[in-house]
């Protein structure tokens, strides 16, 4: 067996591959979301709370308060104005049973104790067997959130996994995987799909700004270091930035040559 000579190694033929780097989502809301649209998501608040639009308007609270950012749709009539949507969302069950109602009541400040607790497992039960993986998940985030035990049924393990680590799923899907517990990374692919999106909303606020609203909150999840249930809503611990940064992937090396 011939030896190996270091004396005739050419190290300027040699390339060293580095590892890939894991995509690293940056995203602060306090940075990121710029000023004129914190106030665009209040007026929007406001004016949801104005056509008595009752889920709704809890939705977009619920969003800002997450984001650390949160707003009284009606400083001087709160105590009046809160009720009515309130008993709105209470008898409005057709979907999920009121969960998802109860569920962004909660997430905007405001616990909810006497929903039939009954009727929504009943009706988790049923998307569980009729409905698709992407309901159970969503179903199982408001029953998480409203604090109701419930498994997700087995069979449905290998579909969230695959949901999980593939490109093509939603920053929602995501979102709502991480908040169960799910461990969720972004993929570059993922970050610049995401900063693409965010670009083209921003082009037309007027018909994005619930959709880019929805964005905020679910990047802010998935780029959050901690995400807790807890008897006041949903925190989530923001990593520390030195400055200003957006949604960032890192820069695949090349190979080097010596």
């Amino acid at each position: 067996m011939p030896r190996f000579n270091l004396d005739n190694l050419n190290i300027h033929e040699l390339a060293v591959e580095e590892p890939e780097k894991q995509a690293e989502l940056l995203f602060d809301p306090e940075k990121d979301v710029l000023p004129e649209e914190w106030k665009m998501f209040e007026k929007m608040a406001k004016d949801m709370a104005n056509l008595n639009s009752a889920e709704t308007t809890a939705r977009v609270v619920a969003y800002l308060r997450v984001l650390g950012h949160p707003v009284e749709i009606d400083p001087y009539a709160s105590n009046t104005v809160w009720p009515k949507i309130i008993k709105s969302i209470k008898f409005d069950t057709s979907f999920y049973g009121g969960a998802i109602g109860f569920a962004f009541l909660k997430l905007a400040g405001h616990r909810i104790f006497d929903f039939d607790k009954k009727r929504i497992l009943k009706s988790y039960k049923e998307v569980c067997t009729y409905g698709e993986v992407n309901s159970v998940l969503a179903f199982s985030a408001w029953l998480k959130i409203l604090d109701i035990e419930a498994e997700i049924p087995e069979k449905f393990t290998g579909d969230i996994a695959q949901i999980i680590n593939n490109e093509a799923t939603d920053e929602a899907t995501l979102a709502i995987a991480k908040i169960l517990g799910y461990d969720v990374k972004l993929s570059a692919k993922q970050i610049k799909r995401a900063n693409g999106t965010i670009a083209n909303y921003r082009d037309d606020y007027e018909k994005n700004d619930m959709r880019l609203l929805h964005l905020y909150y679910n990047l802010a999840v998935l780029a959050a270091e901690d995400v807790e249930i807890t008897k006041n809503g949903l925190e989530i611990k923001m990593p520390e930035q030195k400055e200003p940064l957006h949604l960032r992937a890192p820069v695949i090396p090349e190979s080097k040559q010596f």
